[in-house]
């Protein structure tokens, strides 16, 4: 599968799912890490990537832009809660659903 790594999404799910054999791409490589959620979000759409995000309003801002809408609600997207330590644990006791 092919993903893009957000910004704030911790190091060790991007090496998890690459360990994994998947395709990551870390957003500060595609778009750079500055860039906003609706460039974040056009960068997986057009590079046919599902968006990994611990950002937890990342689609709800962007929803008020009418412009922006589609783009928004049409990339796919896995939010991973901030877990603290037990973050990486969780995403491997579900790995096999998202696969």
């Amino acid at each position: 599968m092919r993903f893009l790594a957000d910004h704030n999404l911790i190091e060790q799910i991007s090496q998890f799912f690459e360990a994994r054999q998947h395709d990551v791409l870390r957003v500060r490589d595609a778009v750079g890490a500055a860039s906003p959620d609706f460039v974040v979000a056009q960068a997986a759409l057009s590079d046919n990537r599902i968006l990994l995000t611990q950002d937890r309003d990342f689609r709800t801002q962007q929803r008020r832009n009418r412009a922006n809408r589609q783009v928004m609600e049409s990339v796919h997207l896995i939010h991973i809660c901030d877990l603290g330590p037990d973050t990486l644990r969780r995403v491997a006791d579900i790995i096999d659903v998202i696969e």
